[in-house]
C-alpha cells in the first residue's frame, strides 16, 4: 500500500504520521538517535506493514494477474492500486470526509517540517499543499504515479508507464479481492502497529 493506506493505518500523532512517509526515504537499519521516539516507531510501522504485505496470501495471488515479465513489480503496482481503492471506498473504511483526512494530514507534516529528510523534502512540500491524498480517487492518478515511478527502474519503464493498457482488464479481480480482504487486513495491521509498542 502506498502513503494514503499508511497514514489511515498509523496511529494519531504528528510525528508518527511523519514517520509512515518518511519509511520510504530513510534506508538505515537505524534512525537518528535526536528523533522523537514516535517518529521512530512510525517508521518502523511503516517497515512492518510494508513486510506484512508482501507476505499476505491475499495479495500474493494477485501478482500471478501481471503481463509476462511483470511479476515482479506487481508489488509496486498494487501499493499505488491499493491506496486508489481506499479513496474509491473511503466511505467504509472511516466518518470522515477523504478530503478533510487529506487537509488534517497537510497540517500534521507542517507541524513537522523541523524533521523532514532533505531527499523527503519536495514530496513532503506537495502533500502538505492538500489534494495529493484524495486525488487517489481519481483513476488518472494511478496511471501518473506509476508512470512517475517508472522514471526510477529502467527495466519497469515500459511496464509502469503505459499501465493504462492492461492494469484496467484485472481491475475487477484487485477490487474484489481488496474488499473481500481489506478490513480483515487492516485489523492484522493494525494490531501488528500496537503490538510494536509492548
Amino acid at each position: 500500500m502506498n502513503h494514503l493506506a499508511h497514514l489511515w493505518l498509523g496511529e494519531d500523532d504528528d510525528f508518527h504520521r511523519l514517520g509512515q512517509i518518511l519509511g520510504d526515504f530513510h534506508k538505515g537499519a537505524s534512525c537518528p538517535e535526536h528523533w522523537p521516539t514516535s517518529l521512530v516507531d512510525g517508521v518502523l510501522c511503516h517497515r512492518a506493514i510494508d513486510a506484512h504485505c508482501f507476505r499476505s496470501d491475499h495479495w500474493q495471488q494477485l501478482y500471478t494477474l501481471a503481463p509476462e515479465g511483470g511479476r515482479r513489480y506487481m508489488p509496486i503496482v498494487l501499493d499505488v492500486v491499493v491506496d486508489h481503492l481506499l479513496a474509491k471506498h473511503w466511505v467504509q473504511y472511516d466518518d470522515r470526509e477523504l478530503r478533510e483526512f487529506d487537509t488534517f494530514c497537510c497540517r500534521s507534516f507542517q507541524a513537522t517540517r523541523g524533521f523532514w529528510l532533505p531527499e523527503a523534502t519536495g514530496y513532503l512540500s506537495r502533500l502538505s499543499e492538500g489534494g495529493r491524498l484524495s486525488g487517489y480517487e481519481r483513476w488518472s492518478t494511478v496511471e501518473r504515479v506509476l508512470a512517475i515511478i517508472a522514471r526510477r527502474f529502467s527495466r519497469a519503464a515500459p511496464f509502469l508507464t503505459h499501465s493504462g493498457d492492461w492494469l484496467p482488464k484485472i481491475m475487477p479481480d484487485i477490487e474484489g479481492v481488496f474488499l473481500s480482504y481489506f478490513k480483515s487486513e487492516a485489523q492484522a495491521m493494525r494490531e501488528l502497529r500496537n503490538n510494536m509498542r509492548q
